[in-house]
């Protein structure tokens, strides 16, 4: 007898994590790939979707997870230690490969796709493996084609690294920037007195009370890693302005 699945009728933004998910074990297609992206929003109705961000040597973004290209390609190395002519034609392999010959996408390929769906919001997590990166070259680039396409507002800026924000919000600071961070007592201020926009963190790492500060502080909280119904529903994911979901059969849109 086959279960009807229960769904939740979210009120937030509500992203695919890299598109469809990334720990989900029998997702189609590969974190960050095209076919992910255009099933989060065209079968699932997403409102958009979450991708991970790195450069290569000659300032070219490309979505893709993980630190080291053989983790998920056939290809290896780092991506900032690439010229993108040398990892273009990179494809997903292993359980991914058996379904399709998705290859890894680049960011002026990802903009043009958000331009097909005019209402779709794009969540950019800038990895930070390289610790030589030149932020502002970084900052500029990304100021230039989320500009230049009039993304201003559907496009969301994500990373770890806080010193790379405040070298966004430099050179524009209408680029909307979220810190992915721990709560601390010390975090709001921070986050006003550079301008910042919100912050992004795990759904279990932070409590309904500090969802409250941050709300009246008139900033965005951003959460992620809903697996469940349950962490769908919660408290702290229906306080969130964002939420970037594991599991994207979860939601209701009918």
């Amino acid at each position: 007898m086959a279960c009807t699945l229960e769904r939740a009728e979210p009120q937030s933004i509500v992203l695919g994590h890299a598109g469809t998910g990334i720990d989900l074990v029998n997702q189609m297609f590969p974190p960050n790939s095209a076919e992910a992206i255009q099933w989060a929003i065209q079968y699932y109705q997403l409102d958009g979707v979450e991708a991970d961000l790195q450069f290569t040597m000659d300032g070219i973004g490309v979505l893709y997870h993980d630190e080291f290209l053989q983790e998920e390609t056939d290809k290896s190395g780092q991506i900032h230690q690439k010229m993108w002519n040398e990892i273009e034609d990179a494809v997903y392999r292993g359980r991914f490969s058996q379904l399709n010959r998705s290859r890894i996408l680049g960011l002026d390929e990802m903009i043009r796709m958000l331009l097909e769906f005019p209402n779709a919001y794009l969540s950019l997590d800038i990895k930070s493996f390289d610790d030589e990166m030149d932020r502002s070259k970084v900052a500029q680039r990304l100021d230039s084609v989320i500009t230049a396409n009039g993304l201003m507002k559907r496009v969301f800026l994500e990373t770890t690294d806080f010193n790379l924000l405040k070298t966004i919000k430099a050179e524009n600071a209408d680029l909307i920037c979220l810190w992915n961070t721990s709560y601390t007592d010390h975090l709001i201020p921070e986050l006003l007195k550079f301008d910042m926009d919100g912050i992004i963190v795990h759904h279990q790492n932070i409590r309904l009370n500090e969802t409250d500060q941050i709300l009246t502080a008139g900033l965005t909280l951003a959460t992620y890693g809903q697996l469940t119904l349950k962490d769908l529903n919660s408290e702290i994911s229906k306080s969130s302005s964002i939420v970037q979901i594991e599991n994207p059969s979860l939601i209701d849109r009918n």
